[in-house]
């Protein structure tokens, strides 16, 4: 545990470091005064992804960080004193000792499917390589080029056999839980930042009475996964688009206009179906729309789209992998059928839930409407956080509809609730193409928090000095709920989940070994160099890429 910790601490440290830089660049050249808190952290994480794309159409991201760390010490000697300016961020005890909690119930967390199946190998490219053409052509899951993992990748090394991206992964949770400590400390509580205190107080108990585990939302730290980080990307990019609206002074909305722009990337970023997330954005540009709106949008959501797209083209020949129908305006015909044949599968295995009966039946799952009602009795009204956001909302709704034709006792700005019904629709409709509970987590704890927090504002006084306590003591108990994890304390071997005997050396070229997995799930884990499944097509695919020498170069 204490490799974990103190790589974290580093890694968060290097981060604000960055995020120091860039806001005093903002400030000059946007006029904008941004204050020092956990918040920057987010414009670190976004212009590392912003740079990762631009560095690794060149050379493999192993590198980016190294170069990175010699700006930092540049900077060091010429301009910034960053100790100083990491004091001002006011990390406190409880700060620590929160992160030391999240860290200690994340070690007995199994690393979900996908991140033993591909996740650990679409890292590996992203580190190990400079861009690939036609990825695809080796395994149709290394298109799924998410900048999340672009920027995991530069912490894709081990210490004591532990993989740095594991902690790496966990920052979003971490700024998520710093930002609440240092919200629960002020002393009149805006509805934005009883938003955040609900969100972050209904992920810790759910986790802390799921009768498995950590539950389905905690569960994933310990993976490098983006389901959980693109839910609480969006949850802060509600947050701050709420924050918008309680300012009273154009600096500050200039300012969380700017992490409202920076959050719904990086939301889309980790998951693409979360793009109905810049609706948000719309009534702020259609209210005051200038150049300074204008030059954030191009520099921090037109150009790095432009650089995502891009990317997508040069690895799946699709403007967005993996909707096979953007293939048509790249006009490459083979990579267009290889797309629709996976994005088939994905649909088909996601409406077949839970028992997947359906699955590959394509006629049923995807050209009809005959899915819809067994995965709706059978998979959505049994799982616990629908049938919990879905009450909640339906109740919260009916006594805000009530309100309004009554006594009229909430302070209700329609105007917004009227725009996160717009969002919560459009959310669903994309979420429908695929309904993996995993892709909802950020548009339902939104929205049914977003709506107790419209009831419970003008109430906030009878307990507000009880919820900091409530979720120190929940944490508390997650970490008993963890006691076995205590085994981990000083020696952590997260491999300790990893069956490398299904793993068979095949080929060498070189310096480059490729390796086949004889798993029945065809698991490849953290297995550096190349690792293929036991696809024979997929196989032949690979010697024929990988031992082309024009290629090889262009990698090397």
């Amino acid at each position: 545990m204490i490799i974990p910790v103190f790589s974290l601490l580093i890694i968060l440290f290097f981060l604000y470091n960055v995020s120091f830089i860039i806001i005093n660049k903002i400030s000059k050249n946007f006029n904008i005064t941004l204050k020092i808190d956990y918040s920057i952290l987010i414009i670190g994480i976004y212009f590392i992804i912003f740079m990762s794309f631009i560095w690794h159409l060149i050379f493999p991201l192993k590198f980016f960080f190294i170069f990175l760390v010699l700006i930092l010490i540049v900077y060091q000697k010429k301009k910034l004193n960053f100790i100083d300016n990491f004091k001002k961020i006011e990390i406190n005890f409880i700060s620590i000792i929160s992160i030391v909690i999240i860290i200690f119930i994340s070690l007995s967390n199994s690393p979900i499917y996908d991140t033993m199946l591909y996740h650990h190998q679409v890292l590996n490219w992203f580190s190990d390589f400079a861009i690939s053409k036609n990825l695809i052509q080796i395994d149709m899951r290394l298109g799924m080029v998410s900048p999340w993992h672009m920027f995991l990748s530069l912490f894709n090394l081990k210490i004591n056999n532990y993989n740095l991206s594991f902690a790496a992964n966990l920052i979003p949770f971490i700024l998520l839980t710093l930002i609440f400590f240092q919200t629960v400390k002020k002393k009149f509580i805006l509805l934005s930042d009883l938003y955040l205190i609900n969100c972050y107080f209904f992920i810790i108990i759910f986790s802390l009475i799921h009768p498995f585990g950590n539950g389905i939302l905690l569960m994933e730290l310990g993976s490098i996964g983006t389901d959980f980080n693109a839910a609480i990307f969006f949850i802060l990019s509600v947050y701050f688009f709420l924050k918008y609206y309680d300012s009273k002074n154009n600096n500050d909305r200039n300012v969380f206009f700017l992490y409202l722009i920076i959050t719904c990337s990086l939301t889309v970023f980790s998951r693409i179906s979360y793009m109905p997330i810049f609706i948000l954005t719309l009534p702020i540009l259609l209210k005051s729309f200038n150049k300074q709106h204008i030059s954030l949008i191009i520099i921090f959501a037109f150009l790095p789209f432009s650089l995502f797209i891009f990317k997508n083209i040069l690895t799946s020949n699709c403007l967005i992998f993996p909707i096979y129908q953007t293939c048509d305006l790249i006009n490459f015909d083979f990579s267009k059928e290889l797309v629709r044949k996976y994005y088939e599968i994905i649909i088909s295995f996601q409406r077949s839930s839970p028992d997947h009966e359906f699955f590959g039946n394509y006629e049923i799952t995807n050209y009809s409407l005959s899915w819809f009602k067994p995965w709706f009795f059978n998979f959505f009204l049994r799982t616990s956080i629908f049938q919990i956001c879905y009450f909640v909302i339906i109740l919260c709704l009916l006594i805000i509809l009530f309100d309004k034709f009554s006594k009229k006792i909430f302070k209700i700005d329609f105007n917004i609730l009227y725009i996160f019904l717009i969002l919560f629709l459009f959310s669903n409709i994309l979420w429908l193409i695929a309904p993996d509970v995993r892709f909802s987590y950020g548009f339902i704890i939104s929205f049914s928090m977003f709506l107790i927090s419209v009831i419970l504002i003008n109430f906030y006084d009878l307990f507000k000095s009880s919820i900091k306590n409530i979720i120190i003591i929940s944490l508390f108990l997650l970490s008993i709920k963890n006691y076995s994890n205590f085994e981990y304390f000083l020696k952590l071997n997260k491999s300790n989940f990893y069956d490398y005997s299904s793993l068979v050396l095949i080929n060498k070229d070189d310096d480059l070994k490729i390796f086949e997995s004889n798993h029945k799930d065809k698991f490849c884990y953290d297995i550096k160099n190349i690792c293929v499944g036991s696809d024979k097509v997929n196989f032949k695919i690979y010697n024929e890429f990988l031992f082309n020498k024009a290629i090889r170069k262009i990698n090397d």
